[in-house]
């Protein structure tokens, strides 16, 4: 269950997936970007929180606070990703093994078996 509420939205076809978040200076929605298994910073004005979903929306990795400017190499098994405010991930203690969905325009998070 998430402390805070945050608007979801997809990013699924060519051109919203490579703008993704950038030049944006502050970070106020989530992106959840499909397909995608590997990210760029470049043209980032602000750090990000980034969770690597599997085929199942499942969290199979995710990087905290990254910086403007740099690389994620593909991340094996992944099949999306959900860009998210810097400090996402920790204030709703977020993990591996959680399963991701959107509903009603916005993020959800369910624990394995839930």
């Amino acid at each position: 269950m998430l402390v805070e509420t945050i608007s979801l939205k997809k990013a699924d076809t060519w051109w919203q997936r490579f703008k993704g978040l950038m030049l944006q200076k502050e970070v106020q929605e989530a992106l959840w970007i499909i397909p995608c298994n590997s990210i760029h910073m470049f043209f980032m004005r602000t750090s990000i929180d980034v969770l690597f979903l599997d085929e199942k929306d499942q969290i199979i990795h995710f990087r905290e606070n990254l910086n403007p400017w740099r690389l994620v190499f593909p991340v094996k098994k992944a099949k999306s990703v959900v860009e998210l405010p810097p400090g996402f991930i920790e204030r709703n203690a977020l993990d591996e093994g959680q399963f991701i969905r959107q509903d009603e325009g916005y993020l959800h998070v369910d624990s394995p078996g839930a």
